[in-house]
């Protein structure tokens, strides 16, 4: 038996989830097992964070022939299911599914969505909203690693600003026009450790509206400044974040619009962290459990079938 990711690259979030995931087989896999740890999807990027950030033993080898045995794990791009092994899909789902039946909108997204669901051995859905869409459950909560974790709880918080850069190929842009202004600490790093630390110091934290880094702003309870969206699921990612005002959203990435919403930060800060827990306590948000529980049980039915 091996371990085979297929990654999403539109984006780090993928690459985070497959951390999380190779954080929790640690803990499941029987430690006789001679496996190995792989990387099908060919991008030195992505690679390269879940070599440094979660497990160095991971291998980057697109050219690996998928084994009868294996666990294939398909992260938010389902297009190589099936493969002859055990196809397992994994989709972090943001609040813009609930648009879908009502405006025509992402069409081959949900189709690859709904052929993941209904080809893969496995299917595991996530999101802040149960939206159980053709038939499948969801759960609620949202992807975690260590370096989230391990976050003292009551970090420097140091007022100052610091500006966490994305990878995301349109987000890029907007990063890059802004990173030459010496009035913004910008950071951009496949650093986990790094980029986790900031979120703890310093107290007013921009970021892009991917559904992971809403998630790590909700577990930490720190609201965050949300800027620029660069695609339609972001859209609506930052109309979740203003229905439940757990943030600021700013869609207009200039420099003075981001200190008037650092100020909207700071004077509105205590009441959207008091939003950040209301809304976990009326949604029930889980962020330990749910994934370990479906993994074990996913690695106990297949370590069965190869007679271990």
């Amino acid at each position: 038996m091996n371990i085979v990711f297929f990654l999403s690259c539109n984006g780090i979030s993928p690459a985070v989830i497959a951390g999380t995931i190779l954080e929790n087989l640690e803990k499941i896999l029987n430690p006789k097992l001679n496996f190995k740890l792989i990387l099908k999807t060919d991008d030195k990027l992505r690679y390269l964070l879940l070599s440094k950030n979660y497990n160095k033993n991971i291998q980057l080898n697109p050219k690996y022939v998928i084994k009868e045995s294996d666990l294939v794990f398909h992260i938010i791009d389902p297009r190589n299911i099936k493969t002859c092994g055990k196809d397992i899909f994994i989709d972090c789902l943001g609040d813009y599914w609930s648009y879908i039946n009502k405006k025509k909108l992402f069409e081959l997204r949900l189709k690859l969505y709904i052929d993941g669901t209904v080809n893969s051995d496995y299917f595991f859905g996530t999101s802040f909203f149960r939206k159980n869409i053709y038939g499948k459950r969801l759960h609620n909560f949202g992807f975690i690693d260590k370096h989230i974790k391990q976050l003292p709880t009551n970090g420097s918080n140091i007022c100052k600003t610091v500006f966490i850069g994305s990878y995301k190929k349109k987000n890029k842009l907007y990063d890059d026009s802004l990173a030459h202004k010496k009035k913004i600490n910008f950071v951009r790093s496949i650093n986990r450790k790094k980029i986790c630390r900031l979120f703890n110091q310093y107290k007013f934290v921009i970021v892009h509206p991917g559904i992971n880094t809403i998630a790590e702003s909700i577990y930490l309870n720190k609201p965050f400044l949300y800027i620029a969206p660069a695609n339609i699921e972001q859209t609506y990612n930052t109309k979740f974040i203003k229905r439940h005002k757990l943030g600021v959203v700013i869609t207009d990435a200039s420099l003075q619009n981001i200190q008037r919403g650092i100020y909207k930060l700071k004077c509105n800060y205590n009441i959207y962290k008091k939003n950040i827990e209301t809304f976990c306590s009326k949604y029930n948000i889980s962020f330990e459990t749910e994934l370990y529980n479906f993994l074990k049980r996913v690695y106990y039915e297949n370590s069965r079938e190869i007679k271990l």
